[in-house]
């Protein structure tokens, strides 16, 4: 028998699977997907000369990834989690602000969504939501997500901001590349699950395009193996952090081909010399690290990159889980929607 949560979640693995295998499909076809409240918020934007994304959890996350694209295309974004806002002082008071929300349903964009004003936009998948009601929404293609951790519904928030960066000239052929690429694209990530199988914990790391996707691969494995894990800008994890590595710590990095892939050598070294496992995910096209398990990717960089390591860190992920948790995707102390501070 399939298991329920209370607010009708699917709580199974096989229900984050099937999410999975349509995020690219969706992503893609939320991006082509032109409603007329897209051209409102370009406007928006354009007249105010500044947004600022919001979210939380793994809608964050999908902030972080695509406000890149928004400031790439000359925008003054901010990205800040809803929270902040509510608790801390305002941020862009002039900009637009946009809420992030893949349910709809979580108590802060609500709650925010409530005493936001004029110029105030929501991103959802789900179009009868409570965010969906009280503000002018974009809405994805797919409807809703069953799985307990955000899949699909990352992807094709990230492709619902991107949608608005290319209407303000950010160039996004790599990323429509990419997403017809990444659907096919057969990743064999069992080196990486064998390297890891001995940690009791990792950290996630990655820089420029890949810190929020590695703040979502951290994240989403808490949630699944209900085990301590921790994402970090890969300049901040060099400062400090890695006092922590040991051979019970281990650590997935995301490396693209930009400017920044060379530096993830000399973590491998200081991973090596620690005994602490490492797991690269690698689009630079560059040689292997020496002393790291790396499951290598067609050359990409960028939000290109973002959505081609996107599936093969599930995949780790949702791998590793299943070797600590019996009844993975399934949540005992939370819900698919967060809808209590």
């Amino acid at each position: 028998m399939v298991a329920f949560a209370k607010d009708g979640t699917n709580g199974s693995l096989e229900a984050i699977q099937r999410e999975i295998e349509q995020e690219y499909r969706e992503a893609l076809a939320t991006f082509q997907t032109r409603p007329p409240v897209l051209a409102e918020i370009s406007a928006d934007i354009q007249t105010r000369g500044g947004v600022v994304l919001m979210g939380m959890g793994a809608s964050f996350a999908a902030c972080r990834i695509g406000g890149l694209a928004l400031r790439e295309a000359g925008i003054d974004t901010g990205i800040t989690p809803i929270s902040e806002v509510l608790y801390g002082p305002q941020i862009g008071r002039g900009a637009v602000k946009i809420v992030v929300s893949q349910s709809g349903g979580s108590a802060e964009a609500v709650r925010y969504a409530r005493i936001a004003g004029n110029a105030c936009y929501a991103l959802t998948v789900e179009n009868g939501s409570p965010l969906a009601k009280l503000l002018p929404a974009l809405v994805a293609t797919g409807g809703r997500e069953f799985g307990f951790t955000a899949t699909r519904s990352f992807a094709v928030s990230i492709a619902q901001i991107v949608a608005i960066a290319a209407t303000l000239g950010f160039g996004t052929e790599d990323f429509e590349a990419a997403l017809e690429t990444a659907d096919g694209l057969a990743v064999d990530v069992s080196q990486g699950l064998e390297a890891l199988a001995g940690v009791e914990t990792l950290i996630f790391t990655g820089r420029g395009w890949q810190c929020g996707l590695a703040e979502m691969g951290a994240l989403a494995f808490m949630e699944l193996a209900r085990c301590p894990a921790m994402a970090l800008e890969g300049g901040q994890l060099r400062h400090g952090p890695t006092e922590a590595l040991g051979p019970k710590v281990g650590v997935v990095a995301l490396r693209d081909g930009g400017p920044a892939s060379p530096l993830v050598d000399g973590l491998a070294v200081l991973c090596r010399d620690a005994g602490a496992p490492i797991v690269i995910l690698d689009s630079s096209g560059l040689p292997p690290s020496n002393g790291a398990c790396t499951i290598g990717l067609p050359f990409s960089s960028g939000i290109g990159a973002t959505m081609i390591l996107l599936r093969p860190l599930q995949n780790l992920i949702l791998g590793l889980a299943t070797r600590r948790v019996v009844d993975i995707g399934t949540p005992l102390r939370c819900s698919k929607v967060t809808d209590s501070e």
